[in-house]
């Protein structure tokens, strides 16, 4: 679809359509475009229909940097770069709360509380930035 795009169609723009063209309504919980050339990545979500811009150009992905976290239904809309918030287990176990919620899916404490920790147990890839387009 997007190859048959006019070379100077503003191309996130016409991802955008096609995901709409494919949406399954209520069931399509978020769509995502990667920018690769530019180093951006645009989401929203059916929660919060504004488009969001995340700028990895201005992210530090050194392991020493803490990792950094935002809810994709936050109600903002334009370049959340700026609005990431340091990653915790605590942060991590209030998104899986409130997504459970919103699903209606009943899992054990035990369960939830070791999603919200899962991520902290993973080694950090040595400094390794992603690669410049």
């Amino acid at each position: 679809m997007l190859e048959s795009t006019k070379p100077d169609a503003d191309s996130k723009k016409r991802s955008l359509e096609i995901l709409d063209s494919v949406s399954q309504r209520a069931f399509s919980k978020w769509n995502i475009v990667y920018e690769l050339k530019g180093r951006k990545v645009h989401f929203r979500s059916w929660d919060s229909k504004a488009l969001k811009d995340l700028d990895l150009s201005r992210l530090d992905f050194a392991c020493a940097t803490p990792a950094r976290i935002l809810d994709i239904n936050a109600k903002l809309e334009g370049d959340v770069t700026g609005k990431l918030e340091e990653y915790s287990t605590a942060v991590n176990e209030r998104l899986i709360r409130k997504s459970l919620a919103l699903t209606q899916v009943n899992l054990p404490e035990e369960t939830i509380r070791g999603l919200a920790e899962y991520p902290m147990r993973l080694p950090c890839a040595k400094d390794a930035a992603p690669p410049a387009p």
